[in-house]
């Protein structure tokens, strides 16, 4: 789980895993939409390889984030 100000971002286990490392490696180069996108995709990849249905996943952000 990563916090910043008023964002929280939380991913399931991921301990030692692709994206946790490279979250960890790159936190200080990345913008938080990016981050936040990087999640977005694996989590995506991840329900779809397990089969399961969703709908509208998408990023919001309030102007100025």
């Amino acid at each position: 789980m990563i916090q910043l100000k008023n964002y929280l971002l939380a991913v399931g286990y991921a301990d030692g895993g692709f994206l946790y490392k490279y979250l960890k490696d790159n936190f200080n180069d990345l913008f938080c939409k990016n981050k936040y996108n990087l999640t977005l995709r694996a989590y995506s990849r991840y329900i779809n390889l397990k089969n399961f249905f969703h709908r509208d996943l998408a990023l919001q952000f309030k102007s100025g984030d």
